[in-house]
């Protein structure tokens, strides 16, 4: 039988009395030694627990205010670090640059950077009730496709019907479909088609100030509490399911789906930059 955890989603603990009392009408136990574990916790609260446990304590501690996780045990997460706000220079490429290094393992790259290094993707214009238009497809579902496979049909589909002779033909009124197809390069997708692994180190000048803010507490929240194997369309059914996805990653143009689906491109094509690197 599958065992799971569940771990605070921010240390430290603010009110530990609260905290506990949510934890003693799931777990029971004696309060004093609940608060004394809270206090000197890494963030796992409790593991080895089936998964009506789990999800009991995980619903218990949220409705009190108590923001948690409850994941796998073979997701133990890390212990959460402290948020810093980004000090980056978005108007020097040159420095962002020198900034991000992709070599040696892949945990130790600095992800939230890479994801200011990456090729912005516009999602395209959206047409209702017109006949005959290619399908359009936004940066959420391009970059789940590539990473995971999920929807790969549709935007292989739009992208030939949109650019055809393919993207060395591309004209600069098509700058949207230029980025859509350098991340459909970066994937599996893109090395089935004969395309080299790429990524274009330019920074997001088009990406509102306020989407990357949103993707980068998204991207670090998930480096605390998702493990790096993380990779596969199961693994991905299985967060979205379990609603263990960080509110803000749903505003601005960062729904669920396309969020996880970004990072997953992010993390597979670093990963193979870092591994040709070192």
């Amino acid at each position: 039988m599958k065992q799971y955890l569940v771990a605070l989603d921010q240390l430290p603990v603010a009110d530990v009395s609260a905290i506990a009392d949510a934890w003693l009408s799931v777990m029971g136990g004696v309060k004093a030694d609940i608060t004394r574990q809270l206090r000197s916790t890494n963030g796992v609260l409790a593991e080895n627990l089936d998964l009506g446990k789990a999800r009991a304590l995980h619903r218990t501690l949220n409705r009190g205010g108590c923001r948690c996780w409850a994941l796998p045990q073979d997701m133990i997460p890390r212990p959460p670090k402290p948020r810093v706000a980004s000090k980056l220079d978005l108007s020097d490429p040159k420095e962002l640059r020198a900034q991000i290094s992709l070599t040696g393992p892949p945990e130790t790259i600095p992800w939230s950077k890479v994801v200011l290094a990456l090729p912005a993707v516009v999602p395209l214009e959206r047409h209702r009730m017109v006949a005959n238009r290619a399908p359009s497809v936004g940066i959420g579902r391009v970059a789940l496709a590539v990473s995971t496979g999920i929807g790969a049909k549709r935007v292989m589909g739009a992208v030939k019907q949109r650019v055809k002779g393919g993207p060395e033909k591309l004209t600069e009124t098509n700058r949207h479909m230029r980025r859509v197809i350098e991340i459909w390069r970066v994937g599996p997708w893109g090395r089935i088609q004969g395309y080299q692994d790429h990524l274009d180190y330019s920074v997001l000048q088009e990406q509102s100030q306020n989407s990357m803010d949103n993707f980068l507490q998204l991207i670090d929240d998930l480096q605390q509490h998702l493990s790096p194997k993380l990779a596969g369309q199961r693994e991905v059914a299985l967060t979205l399911k379990q609603g263990d996805i960080p509110a803000h990653c749903y505003g601005d143009d960062n729904n669920g789906v396309g969020a996880i689906g970004r990072w997953l491109l992010i993390r597979s094509a670093a990963m193979r930059i870092a591994a040709q690197r070192s």
